[in-house]
């Protein structure tokens, strides 16, 4: 499978407007998610793509910011496109025509409050701590 590097650099420019609006820098950027600053440099450049955990940490470091509803959610689409390879708009389009309760859940997902996203965050990572965990016991 090739990568489309035009998602990535999708991504990389929206991350730059939204870092823009908050006068972050890319040093900043990279200090709060312990990385180097030319990692930073390259996710913004489009050539790789943070992974989830970075991810997920920068998107709560957004919301702190009172990031705009509208940016959060460009910044979650763009960003599982780049993740994964494809056009999510033209998946959940074609799926809801299809799946009347995926319709559902899709509107559903787009009335989550900032609050809500946070929670659910959160929880997230407490599933992702507790897998680990169990994971690490399997292996002893």
């Amino acid at each position: 499978m090739t990568i489309d590097l035009t998602k990535r650099k999708n991504f990389g420019r929206k991350l730059k407007v939204i870092l823009a609006k908050h006068d972050i820098r890319q040093n900043e950027l990279a200090k709060k998610l312990g990385v180097g600053r030319s990692y930073i440099n390259q996710v913004c450049s489009g050539m790789t793509v943070f992974d989830g955990t970075k991810n997920s940490i920068l998107y709560d470091f957004l919301l702190d910011l009172n990031t705009s509803k509208q940016d959060l959610q460009d910044y979650s689409r763009l960003y599982i496109e780049a993740r994964g390879n494809f056009d999510l708009n033209t998946i959940i389009l074609n799926n809801a025509k299809c799946d009347p309760l995926k319709s559902i859940i899709i509107e559903d997902m787009e009335l989550f409050t900032k609050a809500n996203t946070k929670k659910f965050r959160r929880y997230q990572k407490r599933l992702l701590e507790a897998q680990r965990l169990a994971q690490l016991s399997l292996n002893k």
